[in-house]
């Protein structure tokens, strides 16, 4: 019995670098998801979600 990945969300102060990071690490394609996330395929019932988070204090 295996256990896929169903969802996961990782947040970073700079999206663009986090994107190319995982898109190497991961061997996939991120999809642009709007001004502030990228979406990462985990399967055929899963995805992944990168968010820039707020500078602190905003």
């Amino acid at each position: 019995m295996t256990n896929p990945v169903i969802h996961f969300e990782i947040g970073g102060r700079d999206l663009g670098q986090m994107t190319s990071f995982y898109s190497e690490l991961f061997g996939r394609q991120l999809q642009p998801a709007g001004p502030e996330y990228s979406l990462v395929p985990a399967g055929p019932d899963g995805a992944g979600l990168l968010h820039q988070r707020p500078e602190a204090g905003a």
